[in-house]
């Protein structure tokens, strides 16, 4: 999916765990990165889960070897996959 679709889709998310679409704000650098303005840790945990899904987030690094790999199915306005993806409440 592209960044456009994505974008929109995920701000309906938003709608649907009880916050308003002004609650997420979504910056693409090299990487997808999510900002998410909720009152609770809950409602913040079950969005995020939520997006990491719509995203088809992937995390295949190993911590023991320092190899680093993630993976994100959301195509940047340069026809490329982002290099990772970063929510932050």
């Amino acid at each position: 999916m592209n960044i456009t679709e994505f974008k929109k889709l995920a701000k309906e998310l938003a709608v649907k765990h009880g916050l308003t679409k002004r609650d997420i704000s979504i910056t693409t650098p090299r990487w997808l990165v999510i900002k998410i303005n909720a009152e609770t840790w809950e409602q913040y945990k079950a969005l995020k889960d939520d997006l990491e899904k719509l995203a088809g987030y992937k995390d295949n690094s190993d911590i023991m070897t320092d190899y680093f790999d993630y993976d994100v199915n959301v195509i940047n306005k340069y026809n490329t996959k982002f290099s990772g993806l970063l929510i932050t409440r």
